[in-house]
């Protein structure tokens, strides 16, 4: 029996193309009484491996360093820090497009950071069999670069996705949420030192237009959501507008 689940979660397992998920399976094998080079060849016999995975995991031996104490390899977390602190300071739309570059195949990394990215953004996990506590390490992590749409996604308790660029074009939208067949659209708005609040408010009344035929064509109202940083974090500034988005949600709900 034991056998045979070994062989159908490496199957589910075969394409190993990112240390995240290398580490997983070899932290699973460990769970299961093999030795570091037992698990090293049983991977290796039954997977496929990437080049970045042959080389940061199997040529330099660094499986060697794998433990079933630790939640998430050192050289795993010194790469999440070095993201994180990459786009800490970047607004909504700028993370996206950075994420959109890091994913980008010509890009070394690529694969990690598109495994990454799978945690930090879409908030999926790796449906660990064992290793529970990487869901404490995962939370870390989402707290550390936690941007307005994360946070507005936790108060409201719904889904928040980035809008496609041509709504972008059209409507002024950077972000929406689905309610049945209809959008509400969000525009989030940073607030910077040397930008003054009249310029602000003018662009918003010029966007009004655009927000019309948004709602003439979803149904849902746009709302404004202005940012500021304080410390590390951004936070939202007009946080009366949470409760307006609560009402826009229960009214297209009811519809």
């Amino acid at each position: 029996m034991k056998e045979i689940f070994l062989e159908n979660y490496l199957k589910e397992n075969y394409e190993i193309y990112d240390r995240f998920t290398f580490d997983k399976v070899f932290r699973f094998l460990l769970s299961n009484d093999f030795e570091h080079e037992e698990a090293k060849e049983i991977i290796m016999n039954n997977c496929a491996l990437s080049a970045l995975v042959l080389q940061e995991r199997i040529h330099n031996e660094d499986y060697y360093k794998i433990s079933m104490d630790e939640e998430i390899s050192e050289d795993l977390i010194e790469f999440i820090n070095e993201v994180a602190e990459k786009i800490i300071n970047l607004d909504e739309k700028e993370c996206k497009q950075f994420y959109d570059f890091l994913i980008n195949k010509t890009n070394n990394l690529h694969d990690d950071y598109k495994k990454y990215q799978e945690l930090t953004i879409t908030n999926k996990s790796f449906n660990f069999v064992d290793d529970r506590k990487y869901t404490v390490t995962h939370e870390t992590i989402r707290k550390k670069i936690q941007t307005i749409y994360d946070q507005l996604e936790s108060i409201l308790n719904i889904k928040i996705e980035p809008a496609p660029d041509e709504w972008d074009r059209l409507y002024n939208v950077d972000f929406f949420i689905r309610i049945k067949d209809m959008y509400i659209g969000l525009q989030i708005k940073p607030i910077n030192a040397g930008i003054q609040l009249s310029q602000i408010f003018k662009e918003k009344e010029i966007q009004k237009n655009t927000h019309r035929k948004f709602t003439k064509k979803y149904e849902g109202e746009v709302f404004y959501i202005f940012s500021a940083k304080e410390g590390n974090k951004k936070v939202i500034q007009n946080k009366e507008v949470i409760d307006e988005i609560r009402k826009e949600i229960e009214r297209l709900k009811n519809l």
